[in-house]
C-alpha cells in the first residue's frame, strides 16, 4: 500500500522572486552550462528559469520535509501534443534530468500504482525523487524563499482547454488543445474575463496570510486554472487550484490572516440544476437519499449516470456502477433502477454525457460569486468547484451570494427569475421566492459564541453585526492545529 501523504506529484506551477532563490537558480544554470558541450551552451535556452521553477517546486511540496518527489519521465509530457500544460517544458526536462544525473535527485521508488478506492481509478505514479545529501550540502537544506515572494508561473495560462483522448492499450489521457483565433471569436469574453478575473484573484490574495492552523502556507497554492473539456468552450469551465490537493479534513483549518474560516456549499448542485432547468423543483428531502444503499453511492452512480453518454451495446450504466463502486451486476442494476424512479421527472438527461454541460452551468455560478468577492466585497475566498471558503466574518455576504448568483443563472438562462418559472409536478405555480435547500456548511467547532454568530448569519439576524463585533470575536477566537 503506497502512501500518499509522504509524496508528492511534482509541479512546475510556481516561481520565486527571492533574491535567494533566484541567484542559486542562476548558479545551477550555469553548472548546467559549464557541463554540456559548446554546441549545447549556444543554444538560447533560460535555465535560469527551469531551475527556479524546479527549487520552487521542490519548496512547495515540502521536500525539504523529506517528501517523495513523484517525477514523471515521460518526454511526451514536456513537448508534442501530450504536454500536460504549457509549464512542462523540454528546458525543465532537461533540467531536471541533469539533477538526477547529478546526484542532487535521490532514486528512491519506481513506477507503482495507487490503491483502488471506491469511486475511483487507480492511478500510476511515476519514479519517486528524494533530495541528496548532495543537493543539501550544495543547493540547499532548507527552503530558500520567503514565500510572500512565490508567484504563480509565467507560464501557467488561467485558461486551458483540454479534449479526452484513448490510447489503445492505456488509459485515457486529457490532451491540452491550443486555444485558436476561432475560439476567441467565438468565446473572448469568456476567456478574456477569465483571464482578468483570476488574474486580479491572484493580486488581492496575494495580501493575505494563508494558513493551516498556525502552519503559514504561500498565498499562490490558492491560485486558480479555469479548465474547460471535451475541446469545448461550452463544457466543464470549473476552476482548481492546490488547495483542493489538500485532504478535506485539513479545510477546515484554513486561516486568512489569522481568521478562522468556513466552508459553504451547494448541496446535491446537480440534481437541482437538472430539476430547475427543466423549471421543475425536486420535492423529496435529498436527491442522493435511496433506502438500501448509501447516501455515498448514490451520488457516484447518479453522477456516473449524467457524465456517461448512451452506446447502443450498452444502454445501461450498471456495468460502470460495479466497476467503480464494486457492486456485483445485480445490485448495482437495482441501484440505477432506483435512481431512475426517483428522479423520473429529469431521467432523460441520464446516460447522455450531460455532466460536462452541468459543470459548465456551476462554473459560471462560481464565477460570479467569486468576482463578486474579489472585485466588489474585495475580500478573500477560495472557490472549490460547488463551495467556497471565506472568513467566519463574511458567512452572511457567501451565503446569499450564492443563492442570488445560482438564481441568476437561471434569469439568464430564462430571461425571468427561478421563482417565477418553477411549477410543481402537477404544473401548479410555486409561490413566492425560492431559495436554495441544500447550501450548508462545514467548519471546526468554535466557541459558543462564534458557533451563535454564524447560526445568525443564516438566519438573516445580523443588523448588529459590526467590523468592530468580528474584530473582537475573532480575537478571542484561538487557532486551532491540525
Amino acid at each position: 500500500m503506497i502512501d500518499e501523504d509522504e509524496q508528492e506529484y511534482i509541479k512546475y506551477s510556481w516561481f520565486s522572486y527571492d533574491p535567494a532563490a533566484e541567484s542559486k537558480a542562476k548558479q545551477l544554470a550555469e553548472l548546467w552550462k559549464d557541463d554540456k558541450t559548446p554546441i549545447r551552451r549556444s543554444k538560447r535556452r533560460d535555465f535560469d528559469s527551469a531551475f527556479n521553477v524546479i527549487l520552487t517546486a521542490v519548496e512547495m511540496l515540502d521536500g525539504y520535509d523529506d517528501k517523495l518527489l513523484r517525477i514523471p519521465r515521460d518526454n511526451n509530457l514536456y513537448s508534442g501534443a501530450f504536454q500536460r500544460n504549457d509549464t512542462y517544458t523540454t528546458v525543465v526536462k532537461d533540467a531536471v534530468v541533469w539533477l538526477k544525473e547529478e546526484g542532487y535527485l535521490e532514486h528512491s521508488r519506481g513506477v507503482e500504482k495507487t490503491e483502488k478506492k471506491k469511486g475511483e481509478r487507480r492511478r500510476f505514479l511515476p519514479y519517486g525523487y528524494k533530495l541528496s545529501e548532495k543537493w543539501k550540502s550544495e543547493v540547499a537544506s532548507e527552503p530558500l524563499s520567503d514565500k510572500k515572494l512565490i508567484r504563480r508561473n509565467p507560464l501557467a495560462g488561467y485558461v486551458e482547454l483540454k479534449e479526452k483522448v484513448k490510447r489503445k492499450g492505456q488509459n485515457p489521457v486529457n490532451k491540452i488543445i491550443a486555444i485558436t483565433d476561432s475560439h476567441r471569436e467565438e468565446f473572448g469574453d469568456v476567456i478574456d474575463g477569465t483571464n482578468k478575473l483570476l488574474a486580479a484573484y491572484d493580486e488581492l490574495m496575494s495580501g493575505v496570510e494563508v494558513s493551516i492552523g498556525a502552519k503559514p502556507l504561500a498565498s499562490i497554492i490558492t491560485t486558480m486554472t479555469r479548465v474547460f473539456n471535451n475541446a469545448s468552450f461550452e463544457q466543464g469551465g470549473r476552476v482548481y487550484s492546490e488547495i483542493q490537493n489538500q485532504k478535506k479534513g485539513m479545510r477546515p483549518y484554513l486561516y486568512f490572516s489569522g481568521e478562522p474560516t468556513i466552508e459553504i456549499d451547494y448541496s446535491s448542485l446537480h440534481p437541482h440544476l437538472l430539476y430547475h432547468s427543466e423549471s421543475l423543483e425536486f420535492l423529496g428531502e435529498d436527491p442522493y437519499t435511496i433506502e438500501g444503499f448509501s447516501r455515498g453511492d448514490v451520488k457516484v452512480a447518479f453522477n456516473l449516470m449524467i457524465n456517461r453518454s448512451d452506446k447502443r451495446d450498452e444502454p445501461s450504466a450498471a456495468s460502470s456502477i460495479c466497476y467503480y463502486l464494486r457492486y456485483e451486476e445485480k445490485e448495482a442494476a437495482q441501484l440505477e433502477r432506483s435512481i431512475l424512479t426517483l428522479h423520473e421527472p429529469i431521467k432523460r438527461h441520464f446516460n447522455c454525457g450531460e455532466g460536462l454541460r452541468l459543470q459548465r452551468l456551476d462554473s459560471d455560478v462560481a464565477m460570479k460569486v467569486i468576482d463578486n468577492f474579489i472585485n466588489v466585497e474585495r475580500r478573500p475566498i477560495i472557490g472549490i468547484h460547488d463551495s467556497f471558503i471565506c472568513s467566519v466574518r463574511d458567512t452572511e455576504t457567501l451565503k446569499l451570494l450564492m443563492n442570488d448568483c445560482y438564481n441568476d443563472l437561471f434569469k439568464d438562462i430564462n430571461d425571468i427569475p427561478i421563482a417565477d418559472v418553477l411549477r410543481a409536478e402537477d404544473g401548479e405555480s410555486i409561490e413566492g421566492v425560492v431559495s436554495l435547500k441544500g447550501i450548508k456548511a462545514t467548519n471546526l467547532k468554535f466557541s459558543s459564541k462564534l458557533t451563535e454568530a454564524i447560526g445568525k448569519c443564516f438566519e438573516g439576524e445580523t443588523d448588529e453585526m459590526d467590523s468592530k463585533f468580528w474584530d473582537e470575536l475573532i480575537a478571542k477566537e484561538p487557532a486551532q492545529e491540525v
